[in-house]
Formats: structure tokens, C-alpha cells, sequence
């Protein structure tokens, strides 16, 4: 599974992803965890050759956004 990126983000596949519990709580199955997805891309990073890049500033702006919005979602213990 893959999503595409949000216009003008860094990386061609940010995402999150919710996991589901088993066990269903009033006839509904709550999110357990939520999985965070980041491309970093495949050239260097930090100037060091021969490594993956780097998760942008710009990804990790876009990451406390989506967290907040997860958390008014799912409740506090889950970002």
C-alpha cells in the first residue's frame, strides 16, 4: 500500500495509515496505532554521499499538522 503526497510536499509518498484493534468496544473496532509514512527520497542527506535523504522540514511540518488532526480524531493517545 501507497499514497501520494500531498501537493507541494517534499517526497512522493506521505501518508498515515490507522490500525485497527481486534477487539471492538460498543460495536465499533477503535484505532489502536497509527503508522506514519515518510519518503526521504534516495540521494544524500546532510551532505553525506551514498545514503537515503533526509525527511524535509517541510514533512515534518506536515507531520505535527496531521497529528494534531489525528489526535482531535482518535483522542489523546494517538499521534
Amino acid at each position: 500500500m501507497s499514497k501520494e503526497a500531498e501537493e507541494g510536499l517534499s517526497g512522493a509518498s506521505v501518508y498515515y495509515l490507522p490500525v485497527h484493534s481486534s477487539q471492538e468496544i460498543d460495536g465499533q473496532k477503535r484505532v489502536a496505532a497509527i503508522l506514519w509514512f515518510f519518503d526521504s527520497g534516495s540521494h544524500s542527506c546532510m551532505g553525506i554521499e551514498g545514503v537515503y535523504g533526509c525527511v524535509e522540514p517541510d514533512q515534518v511540518e506536515w507531520y505535527k499538522r496531521e497529528a494534531e488532526k489525528v489526535r482531535e480524531m482518535y483522542g489523546e493517545g494517538l499521534h
